[in-house]
């Protein structure tokens, strides 16, 4: 039976169980195993794939493996208990010993470098894609070192595409979910009362407008926007293309 997949935004599929996640990045698909690791102790990644259907395979055949659970993390040990009494230093003449503080845990490790930035790319990349990874885990993207792999490597523009994907998804989609935002959008519209598709047509001409002053923006919004690729509207021989420039 195949794989039952939720769609949670545009190109992001979650299994019923939440395990697994599936997202398009640059026409290929990938499964997110959030119970499986790699050698890195990141959640494993299956893909490239071709298609959706071949995603929900990919999830049917890594259901029938075994799970290898998550490393746990080591502890800090604990300092040892005092032996001495509580009527330490009461006898006249004596000095009271200091107890020892326990001991701090441990700061959590660090996961391993991803072995590719040495392996694939030339020195003056090597600090690139450590800063973009930096900058992507900061702003909350999912798979960043597969993301910064992918696109230094010139397979696709996966950064500038995600950041895309999230600025519109932000200023261009978000903003219907919000009732008093849809009511005042719509005020000045065109819209037939109880006509659903009146209704549906002024928030597609909405969203095209806002789609439309997201890709003129040129890239991402914030402070960090000058450490991360942007994107241009090119016009060529009558033809029209979003070119998302590193």
């Amino acid at each position: 039976m195949p794989e039952k997949l939720t769609r949670e935004t545009a190109g992001h599929y979650r299994s019923a169980d939440g395990r697994f996640g599936v997202a398009d990045e640059g026409g290929s698909w990938w499964v997110r195993d959030e119970q499986q690791t790699n050698e890195f102790g990141m959640p494993r990644l299956i893909g490239p794939l071709a298609t959706l259907n071949a995603a929900r395979d990919a999830i049917a055949e890594a259901r029938d493996q075994k799970i290898v659970p998550l490393p746990k993390p080591p502890r800090g040990k604990r300092g040892a208990k005092s032996s001495h009494s509580k009527n330490e230093g009461s006898a006249e003449g004596t000095k009271p010993t200091k107890r020892r503080k326990a001991a701090e845990p441990d700061e959590p490790e660090q996961p391993p470098e991803p072995a590719w930035i040495e392996r694939e790319l030339d020195a003056p990349r090597r600090d690139h894609a450590r800063r973009l990874i930096r900058v992507l885990s900061d702003l909350g993207f999912a798979d960043v070192e597969q993301l910064v792999r992918t696109d230094l490597l010139g397979l696709s523009p996966a950064i500038a595409q995600a950041l895309l994907r999230r600025r519109i998804q932000e200023e261009a989609v978000d903003p219907w979910r919000d009732p008093q935002a849809l009511a005042a959008a719509l005020a000045g519209a065109d819209v037939t009362s109880g006509d659903p598709g009146s209704l549906a047509a002024a928030v597609a001409a909405s969203t095209v407008e806002d789609v439309l002053r997201v890709i003129d923006a040129g890239g991402a919004s914030g402070k960090r926007a000058r450490d991360l690729p942007g994107w241009k509207l090119v016009e060529r021989d009558g033809e029209r293309e979003i070119h998302l420039l590193e």
